[in-house]
């Protein structure tokens, strides 16, 4: 007498001995584009810190390929932010007024920008309604540039 084990071993699975026909295959290296994507998070009230890793990269991505023309947006195929990650987003993907296929400015230009010009004229509102009502005047705060 043959048991129900011995008889379950001689039917055909179909998990183990699939169809050559519906074999999944993945496609050939040819075949596959790869999309780089840049997603910059806002960086809080600040947005330095997504800057600064930016400016890191950027500079080592020069390092690296042995040329100092290169660009963080030239490694990227999609660039996109959140908050302040988006006008860093915006501002990496500026066209050179001579070379259209190229960008205005390097991270270097960007930060400098963010620190001089963004932070410093638009002063955070809750701390300027802070020292209004309870006095001292409104704290005057300059940020100096840091090199990596």
């Amino acid at each position: 007498m043959e048991s129900e084990h011995s008889k379950n071993q001689h039917q055909s699975n179909p998990i183990s001995e699939p169809d050559e026909k519906k074999i999944y295959k993945p496609r050939t290296a040819e075949k596959l584009k790869t999309v780089t994507v840049l997603s910059i998070d806002g960086g809080g009230t600040r947005g330095i810190i997504p800057a600064m890793a930016l400016l890191h990269l950027e500079k080592y991505l020069q390092v690296h390929d042995k040329d100092d023309n290169l660009r963080i947006s030239d490694y990227f195929d999609v660039i996109s932010g959140s908050g302040m990650g988006s006008i860093i987003a915006g501002m990496l993907t500026v066209p050179d007024d001579h070379h259209k296929k190229r960008p205005r400015y390097s991270m270097q230009q960007i930060l400098d920008s963010l620190i001089n010009e963004i932070f410093y004229t638009f002063p955070n509102i809750t701390s300027s309604l802070f020292y209004k009502f309870f006095g001292g005047g409104r704290p005057q705060v300059k940020f100096k540039q840091i090199n990596l």
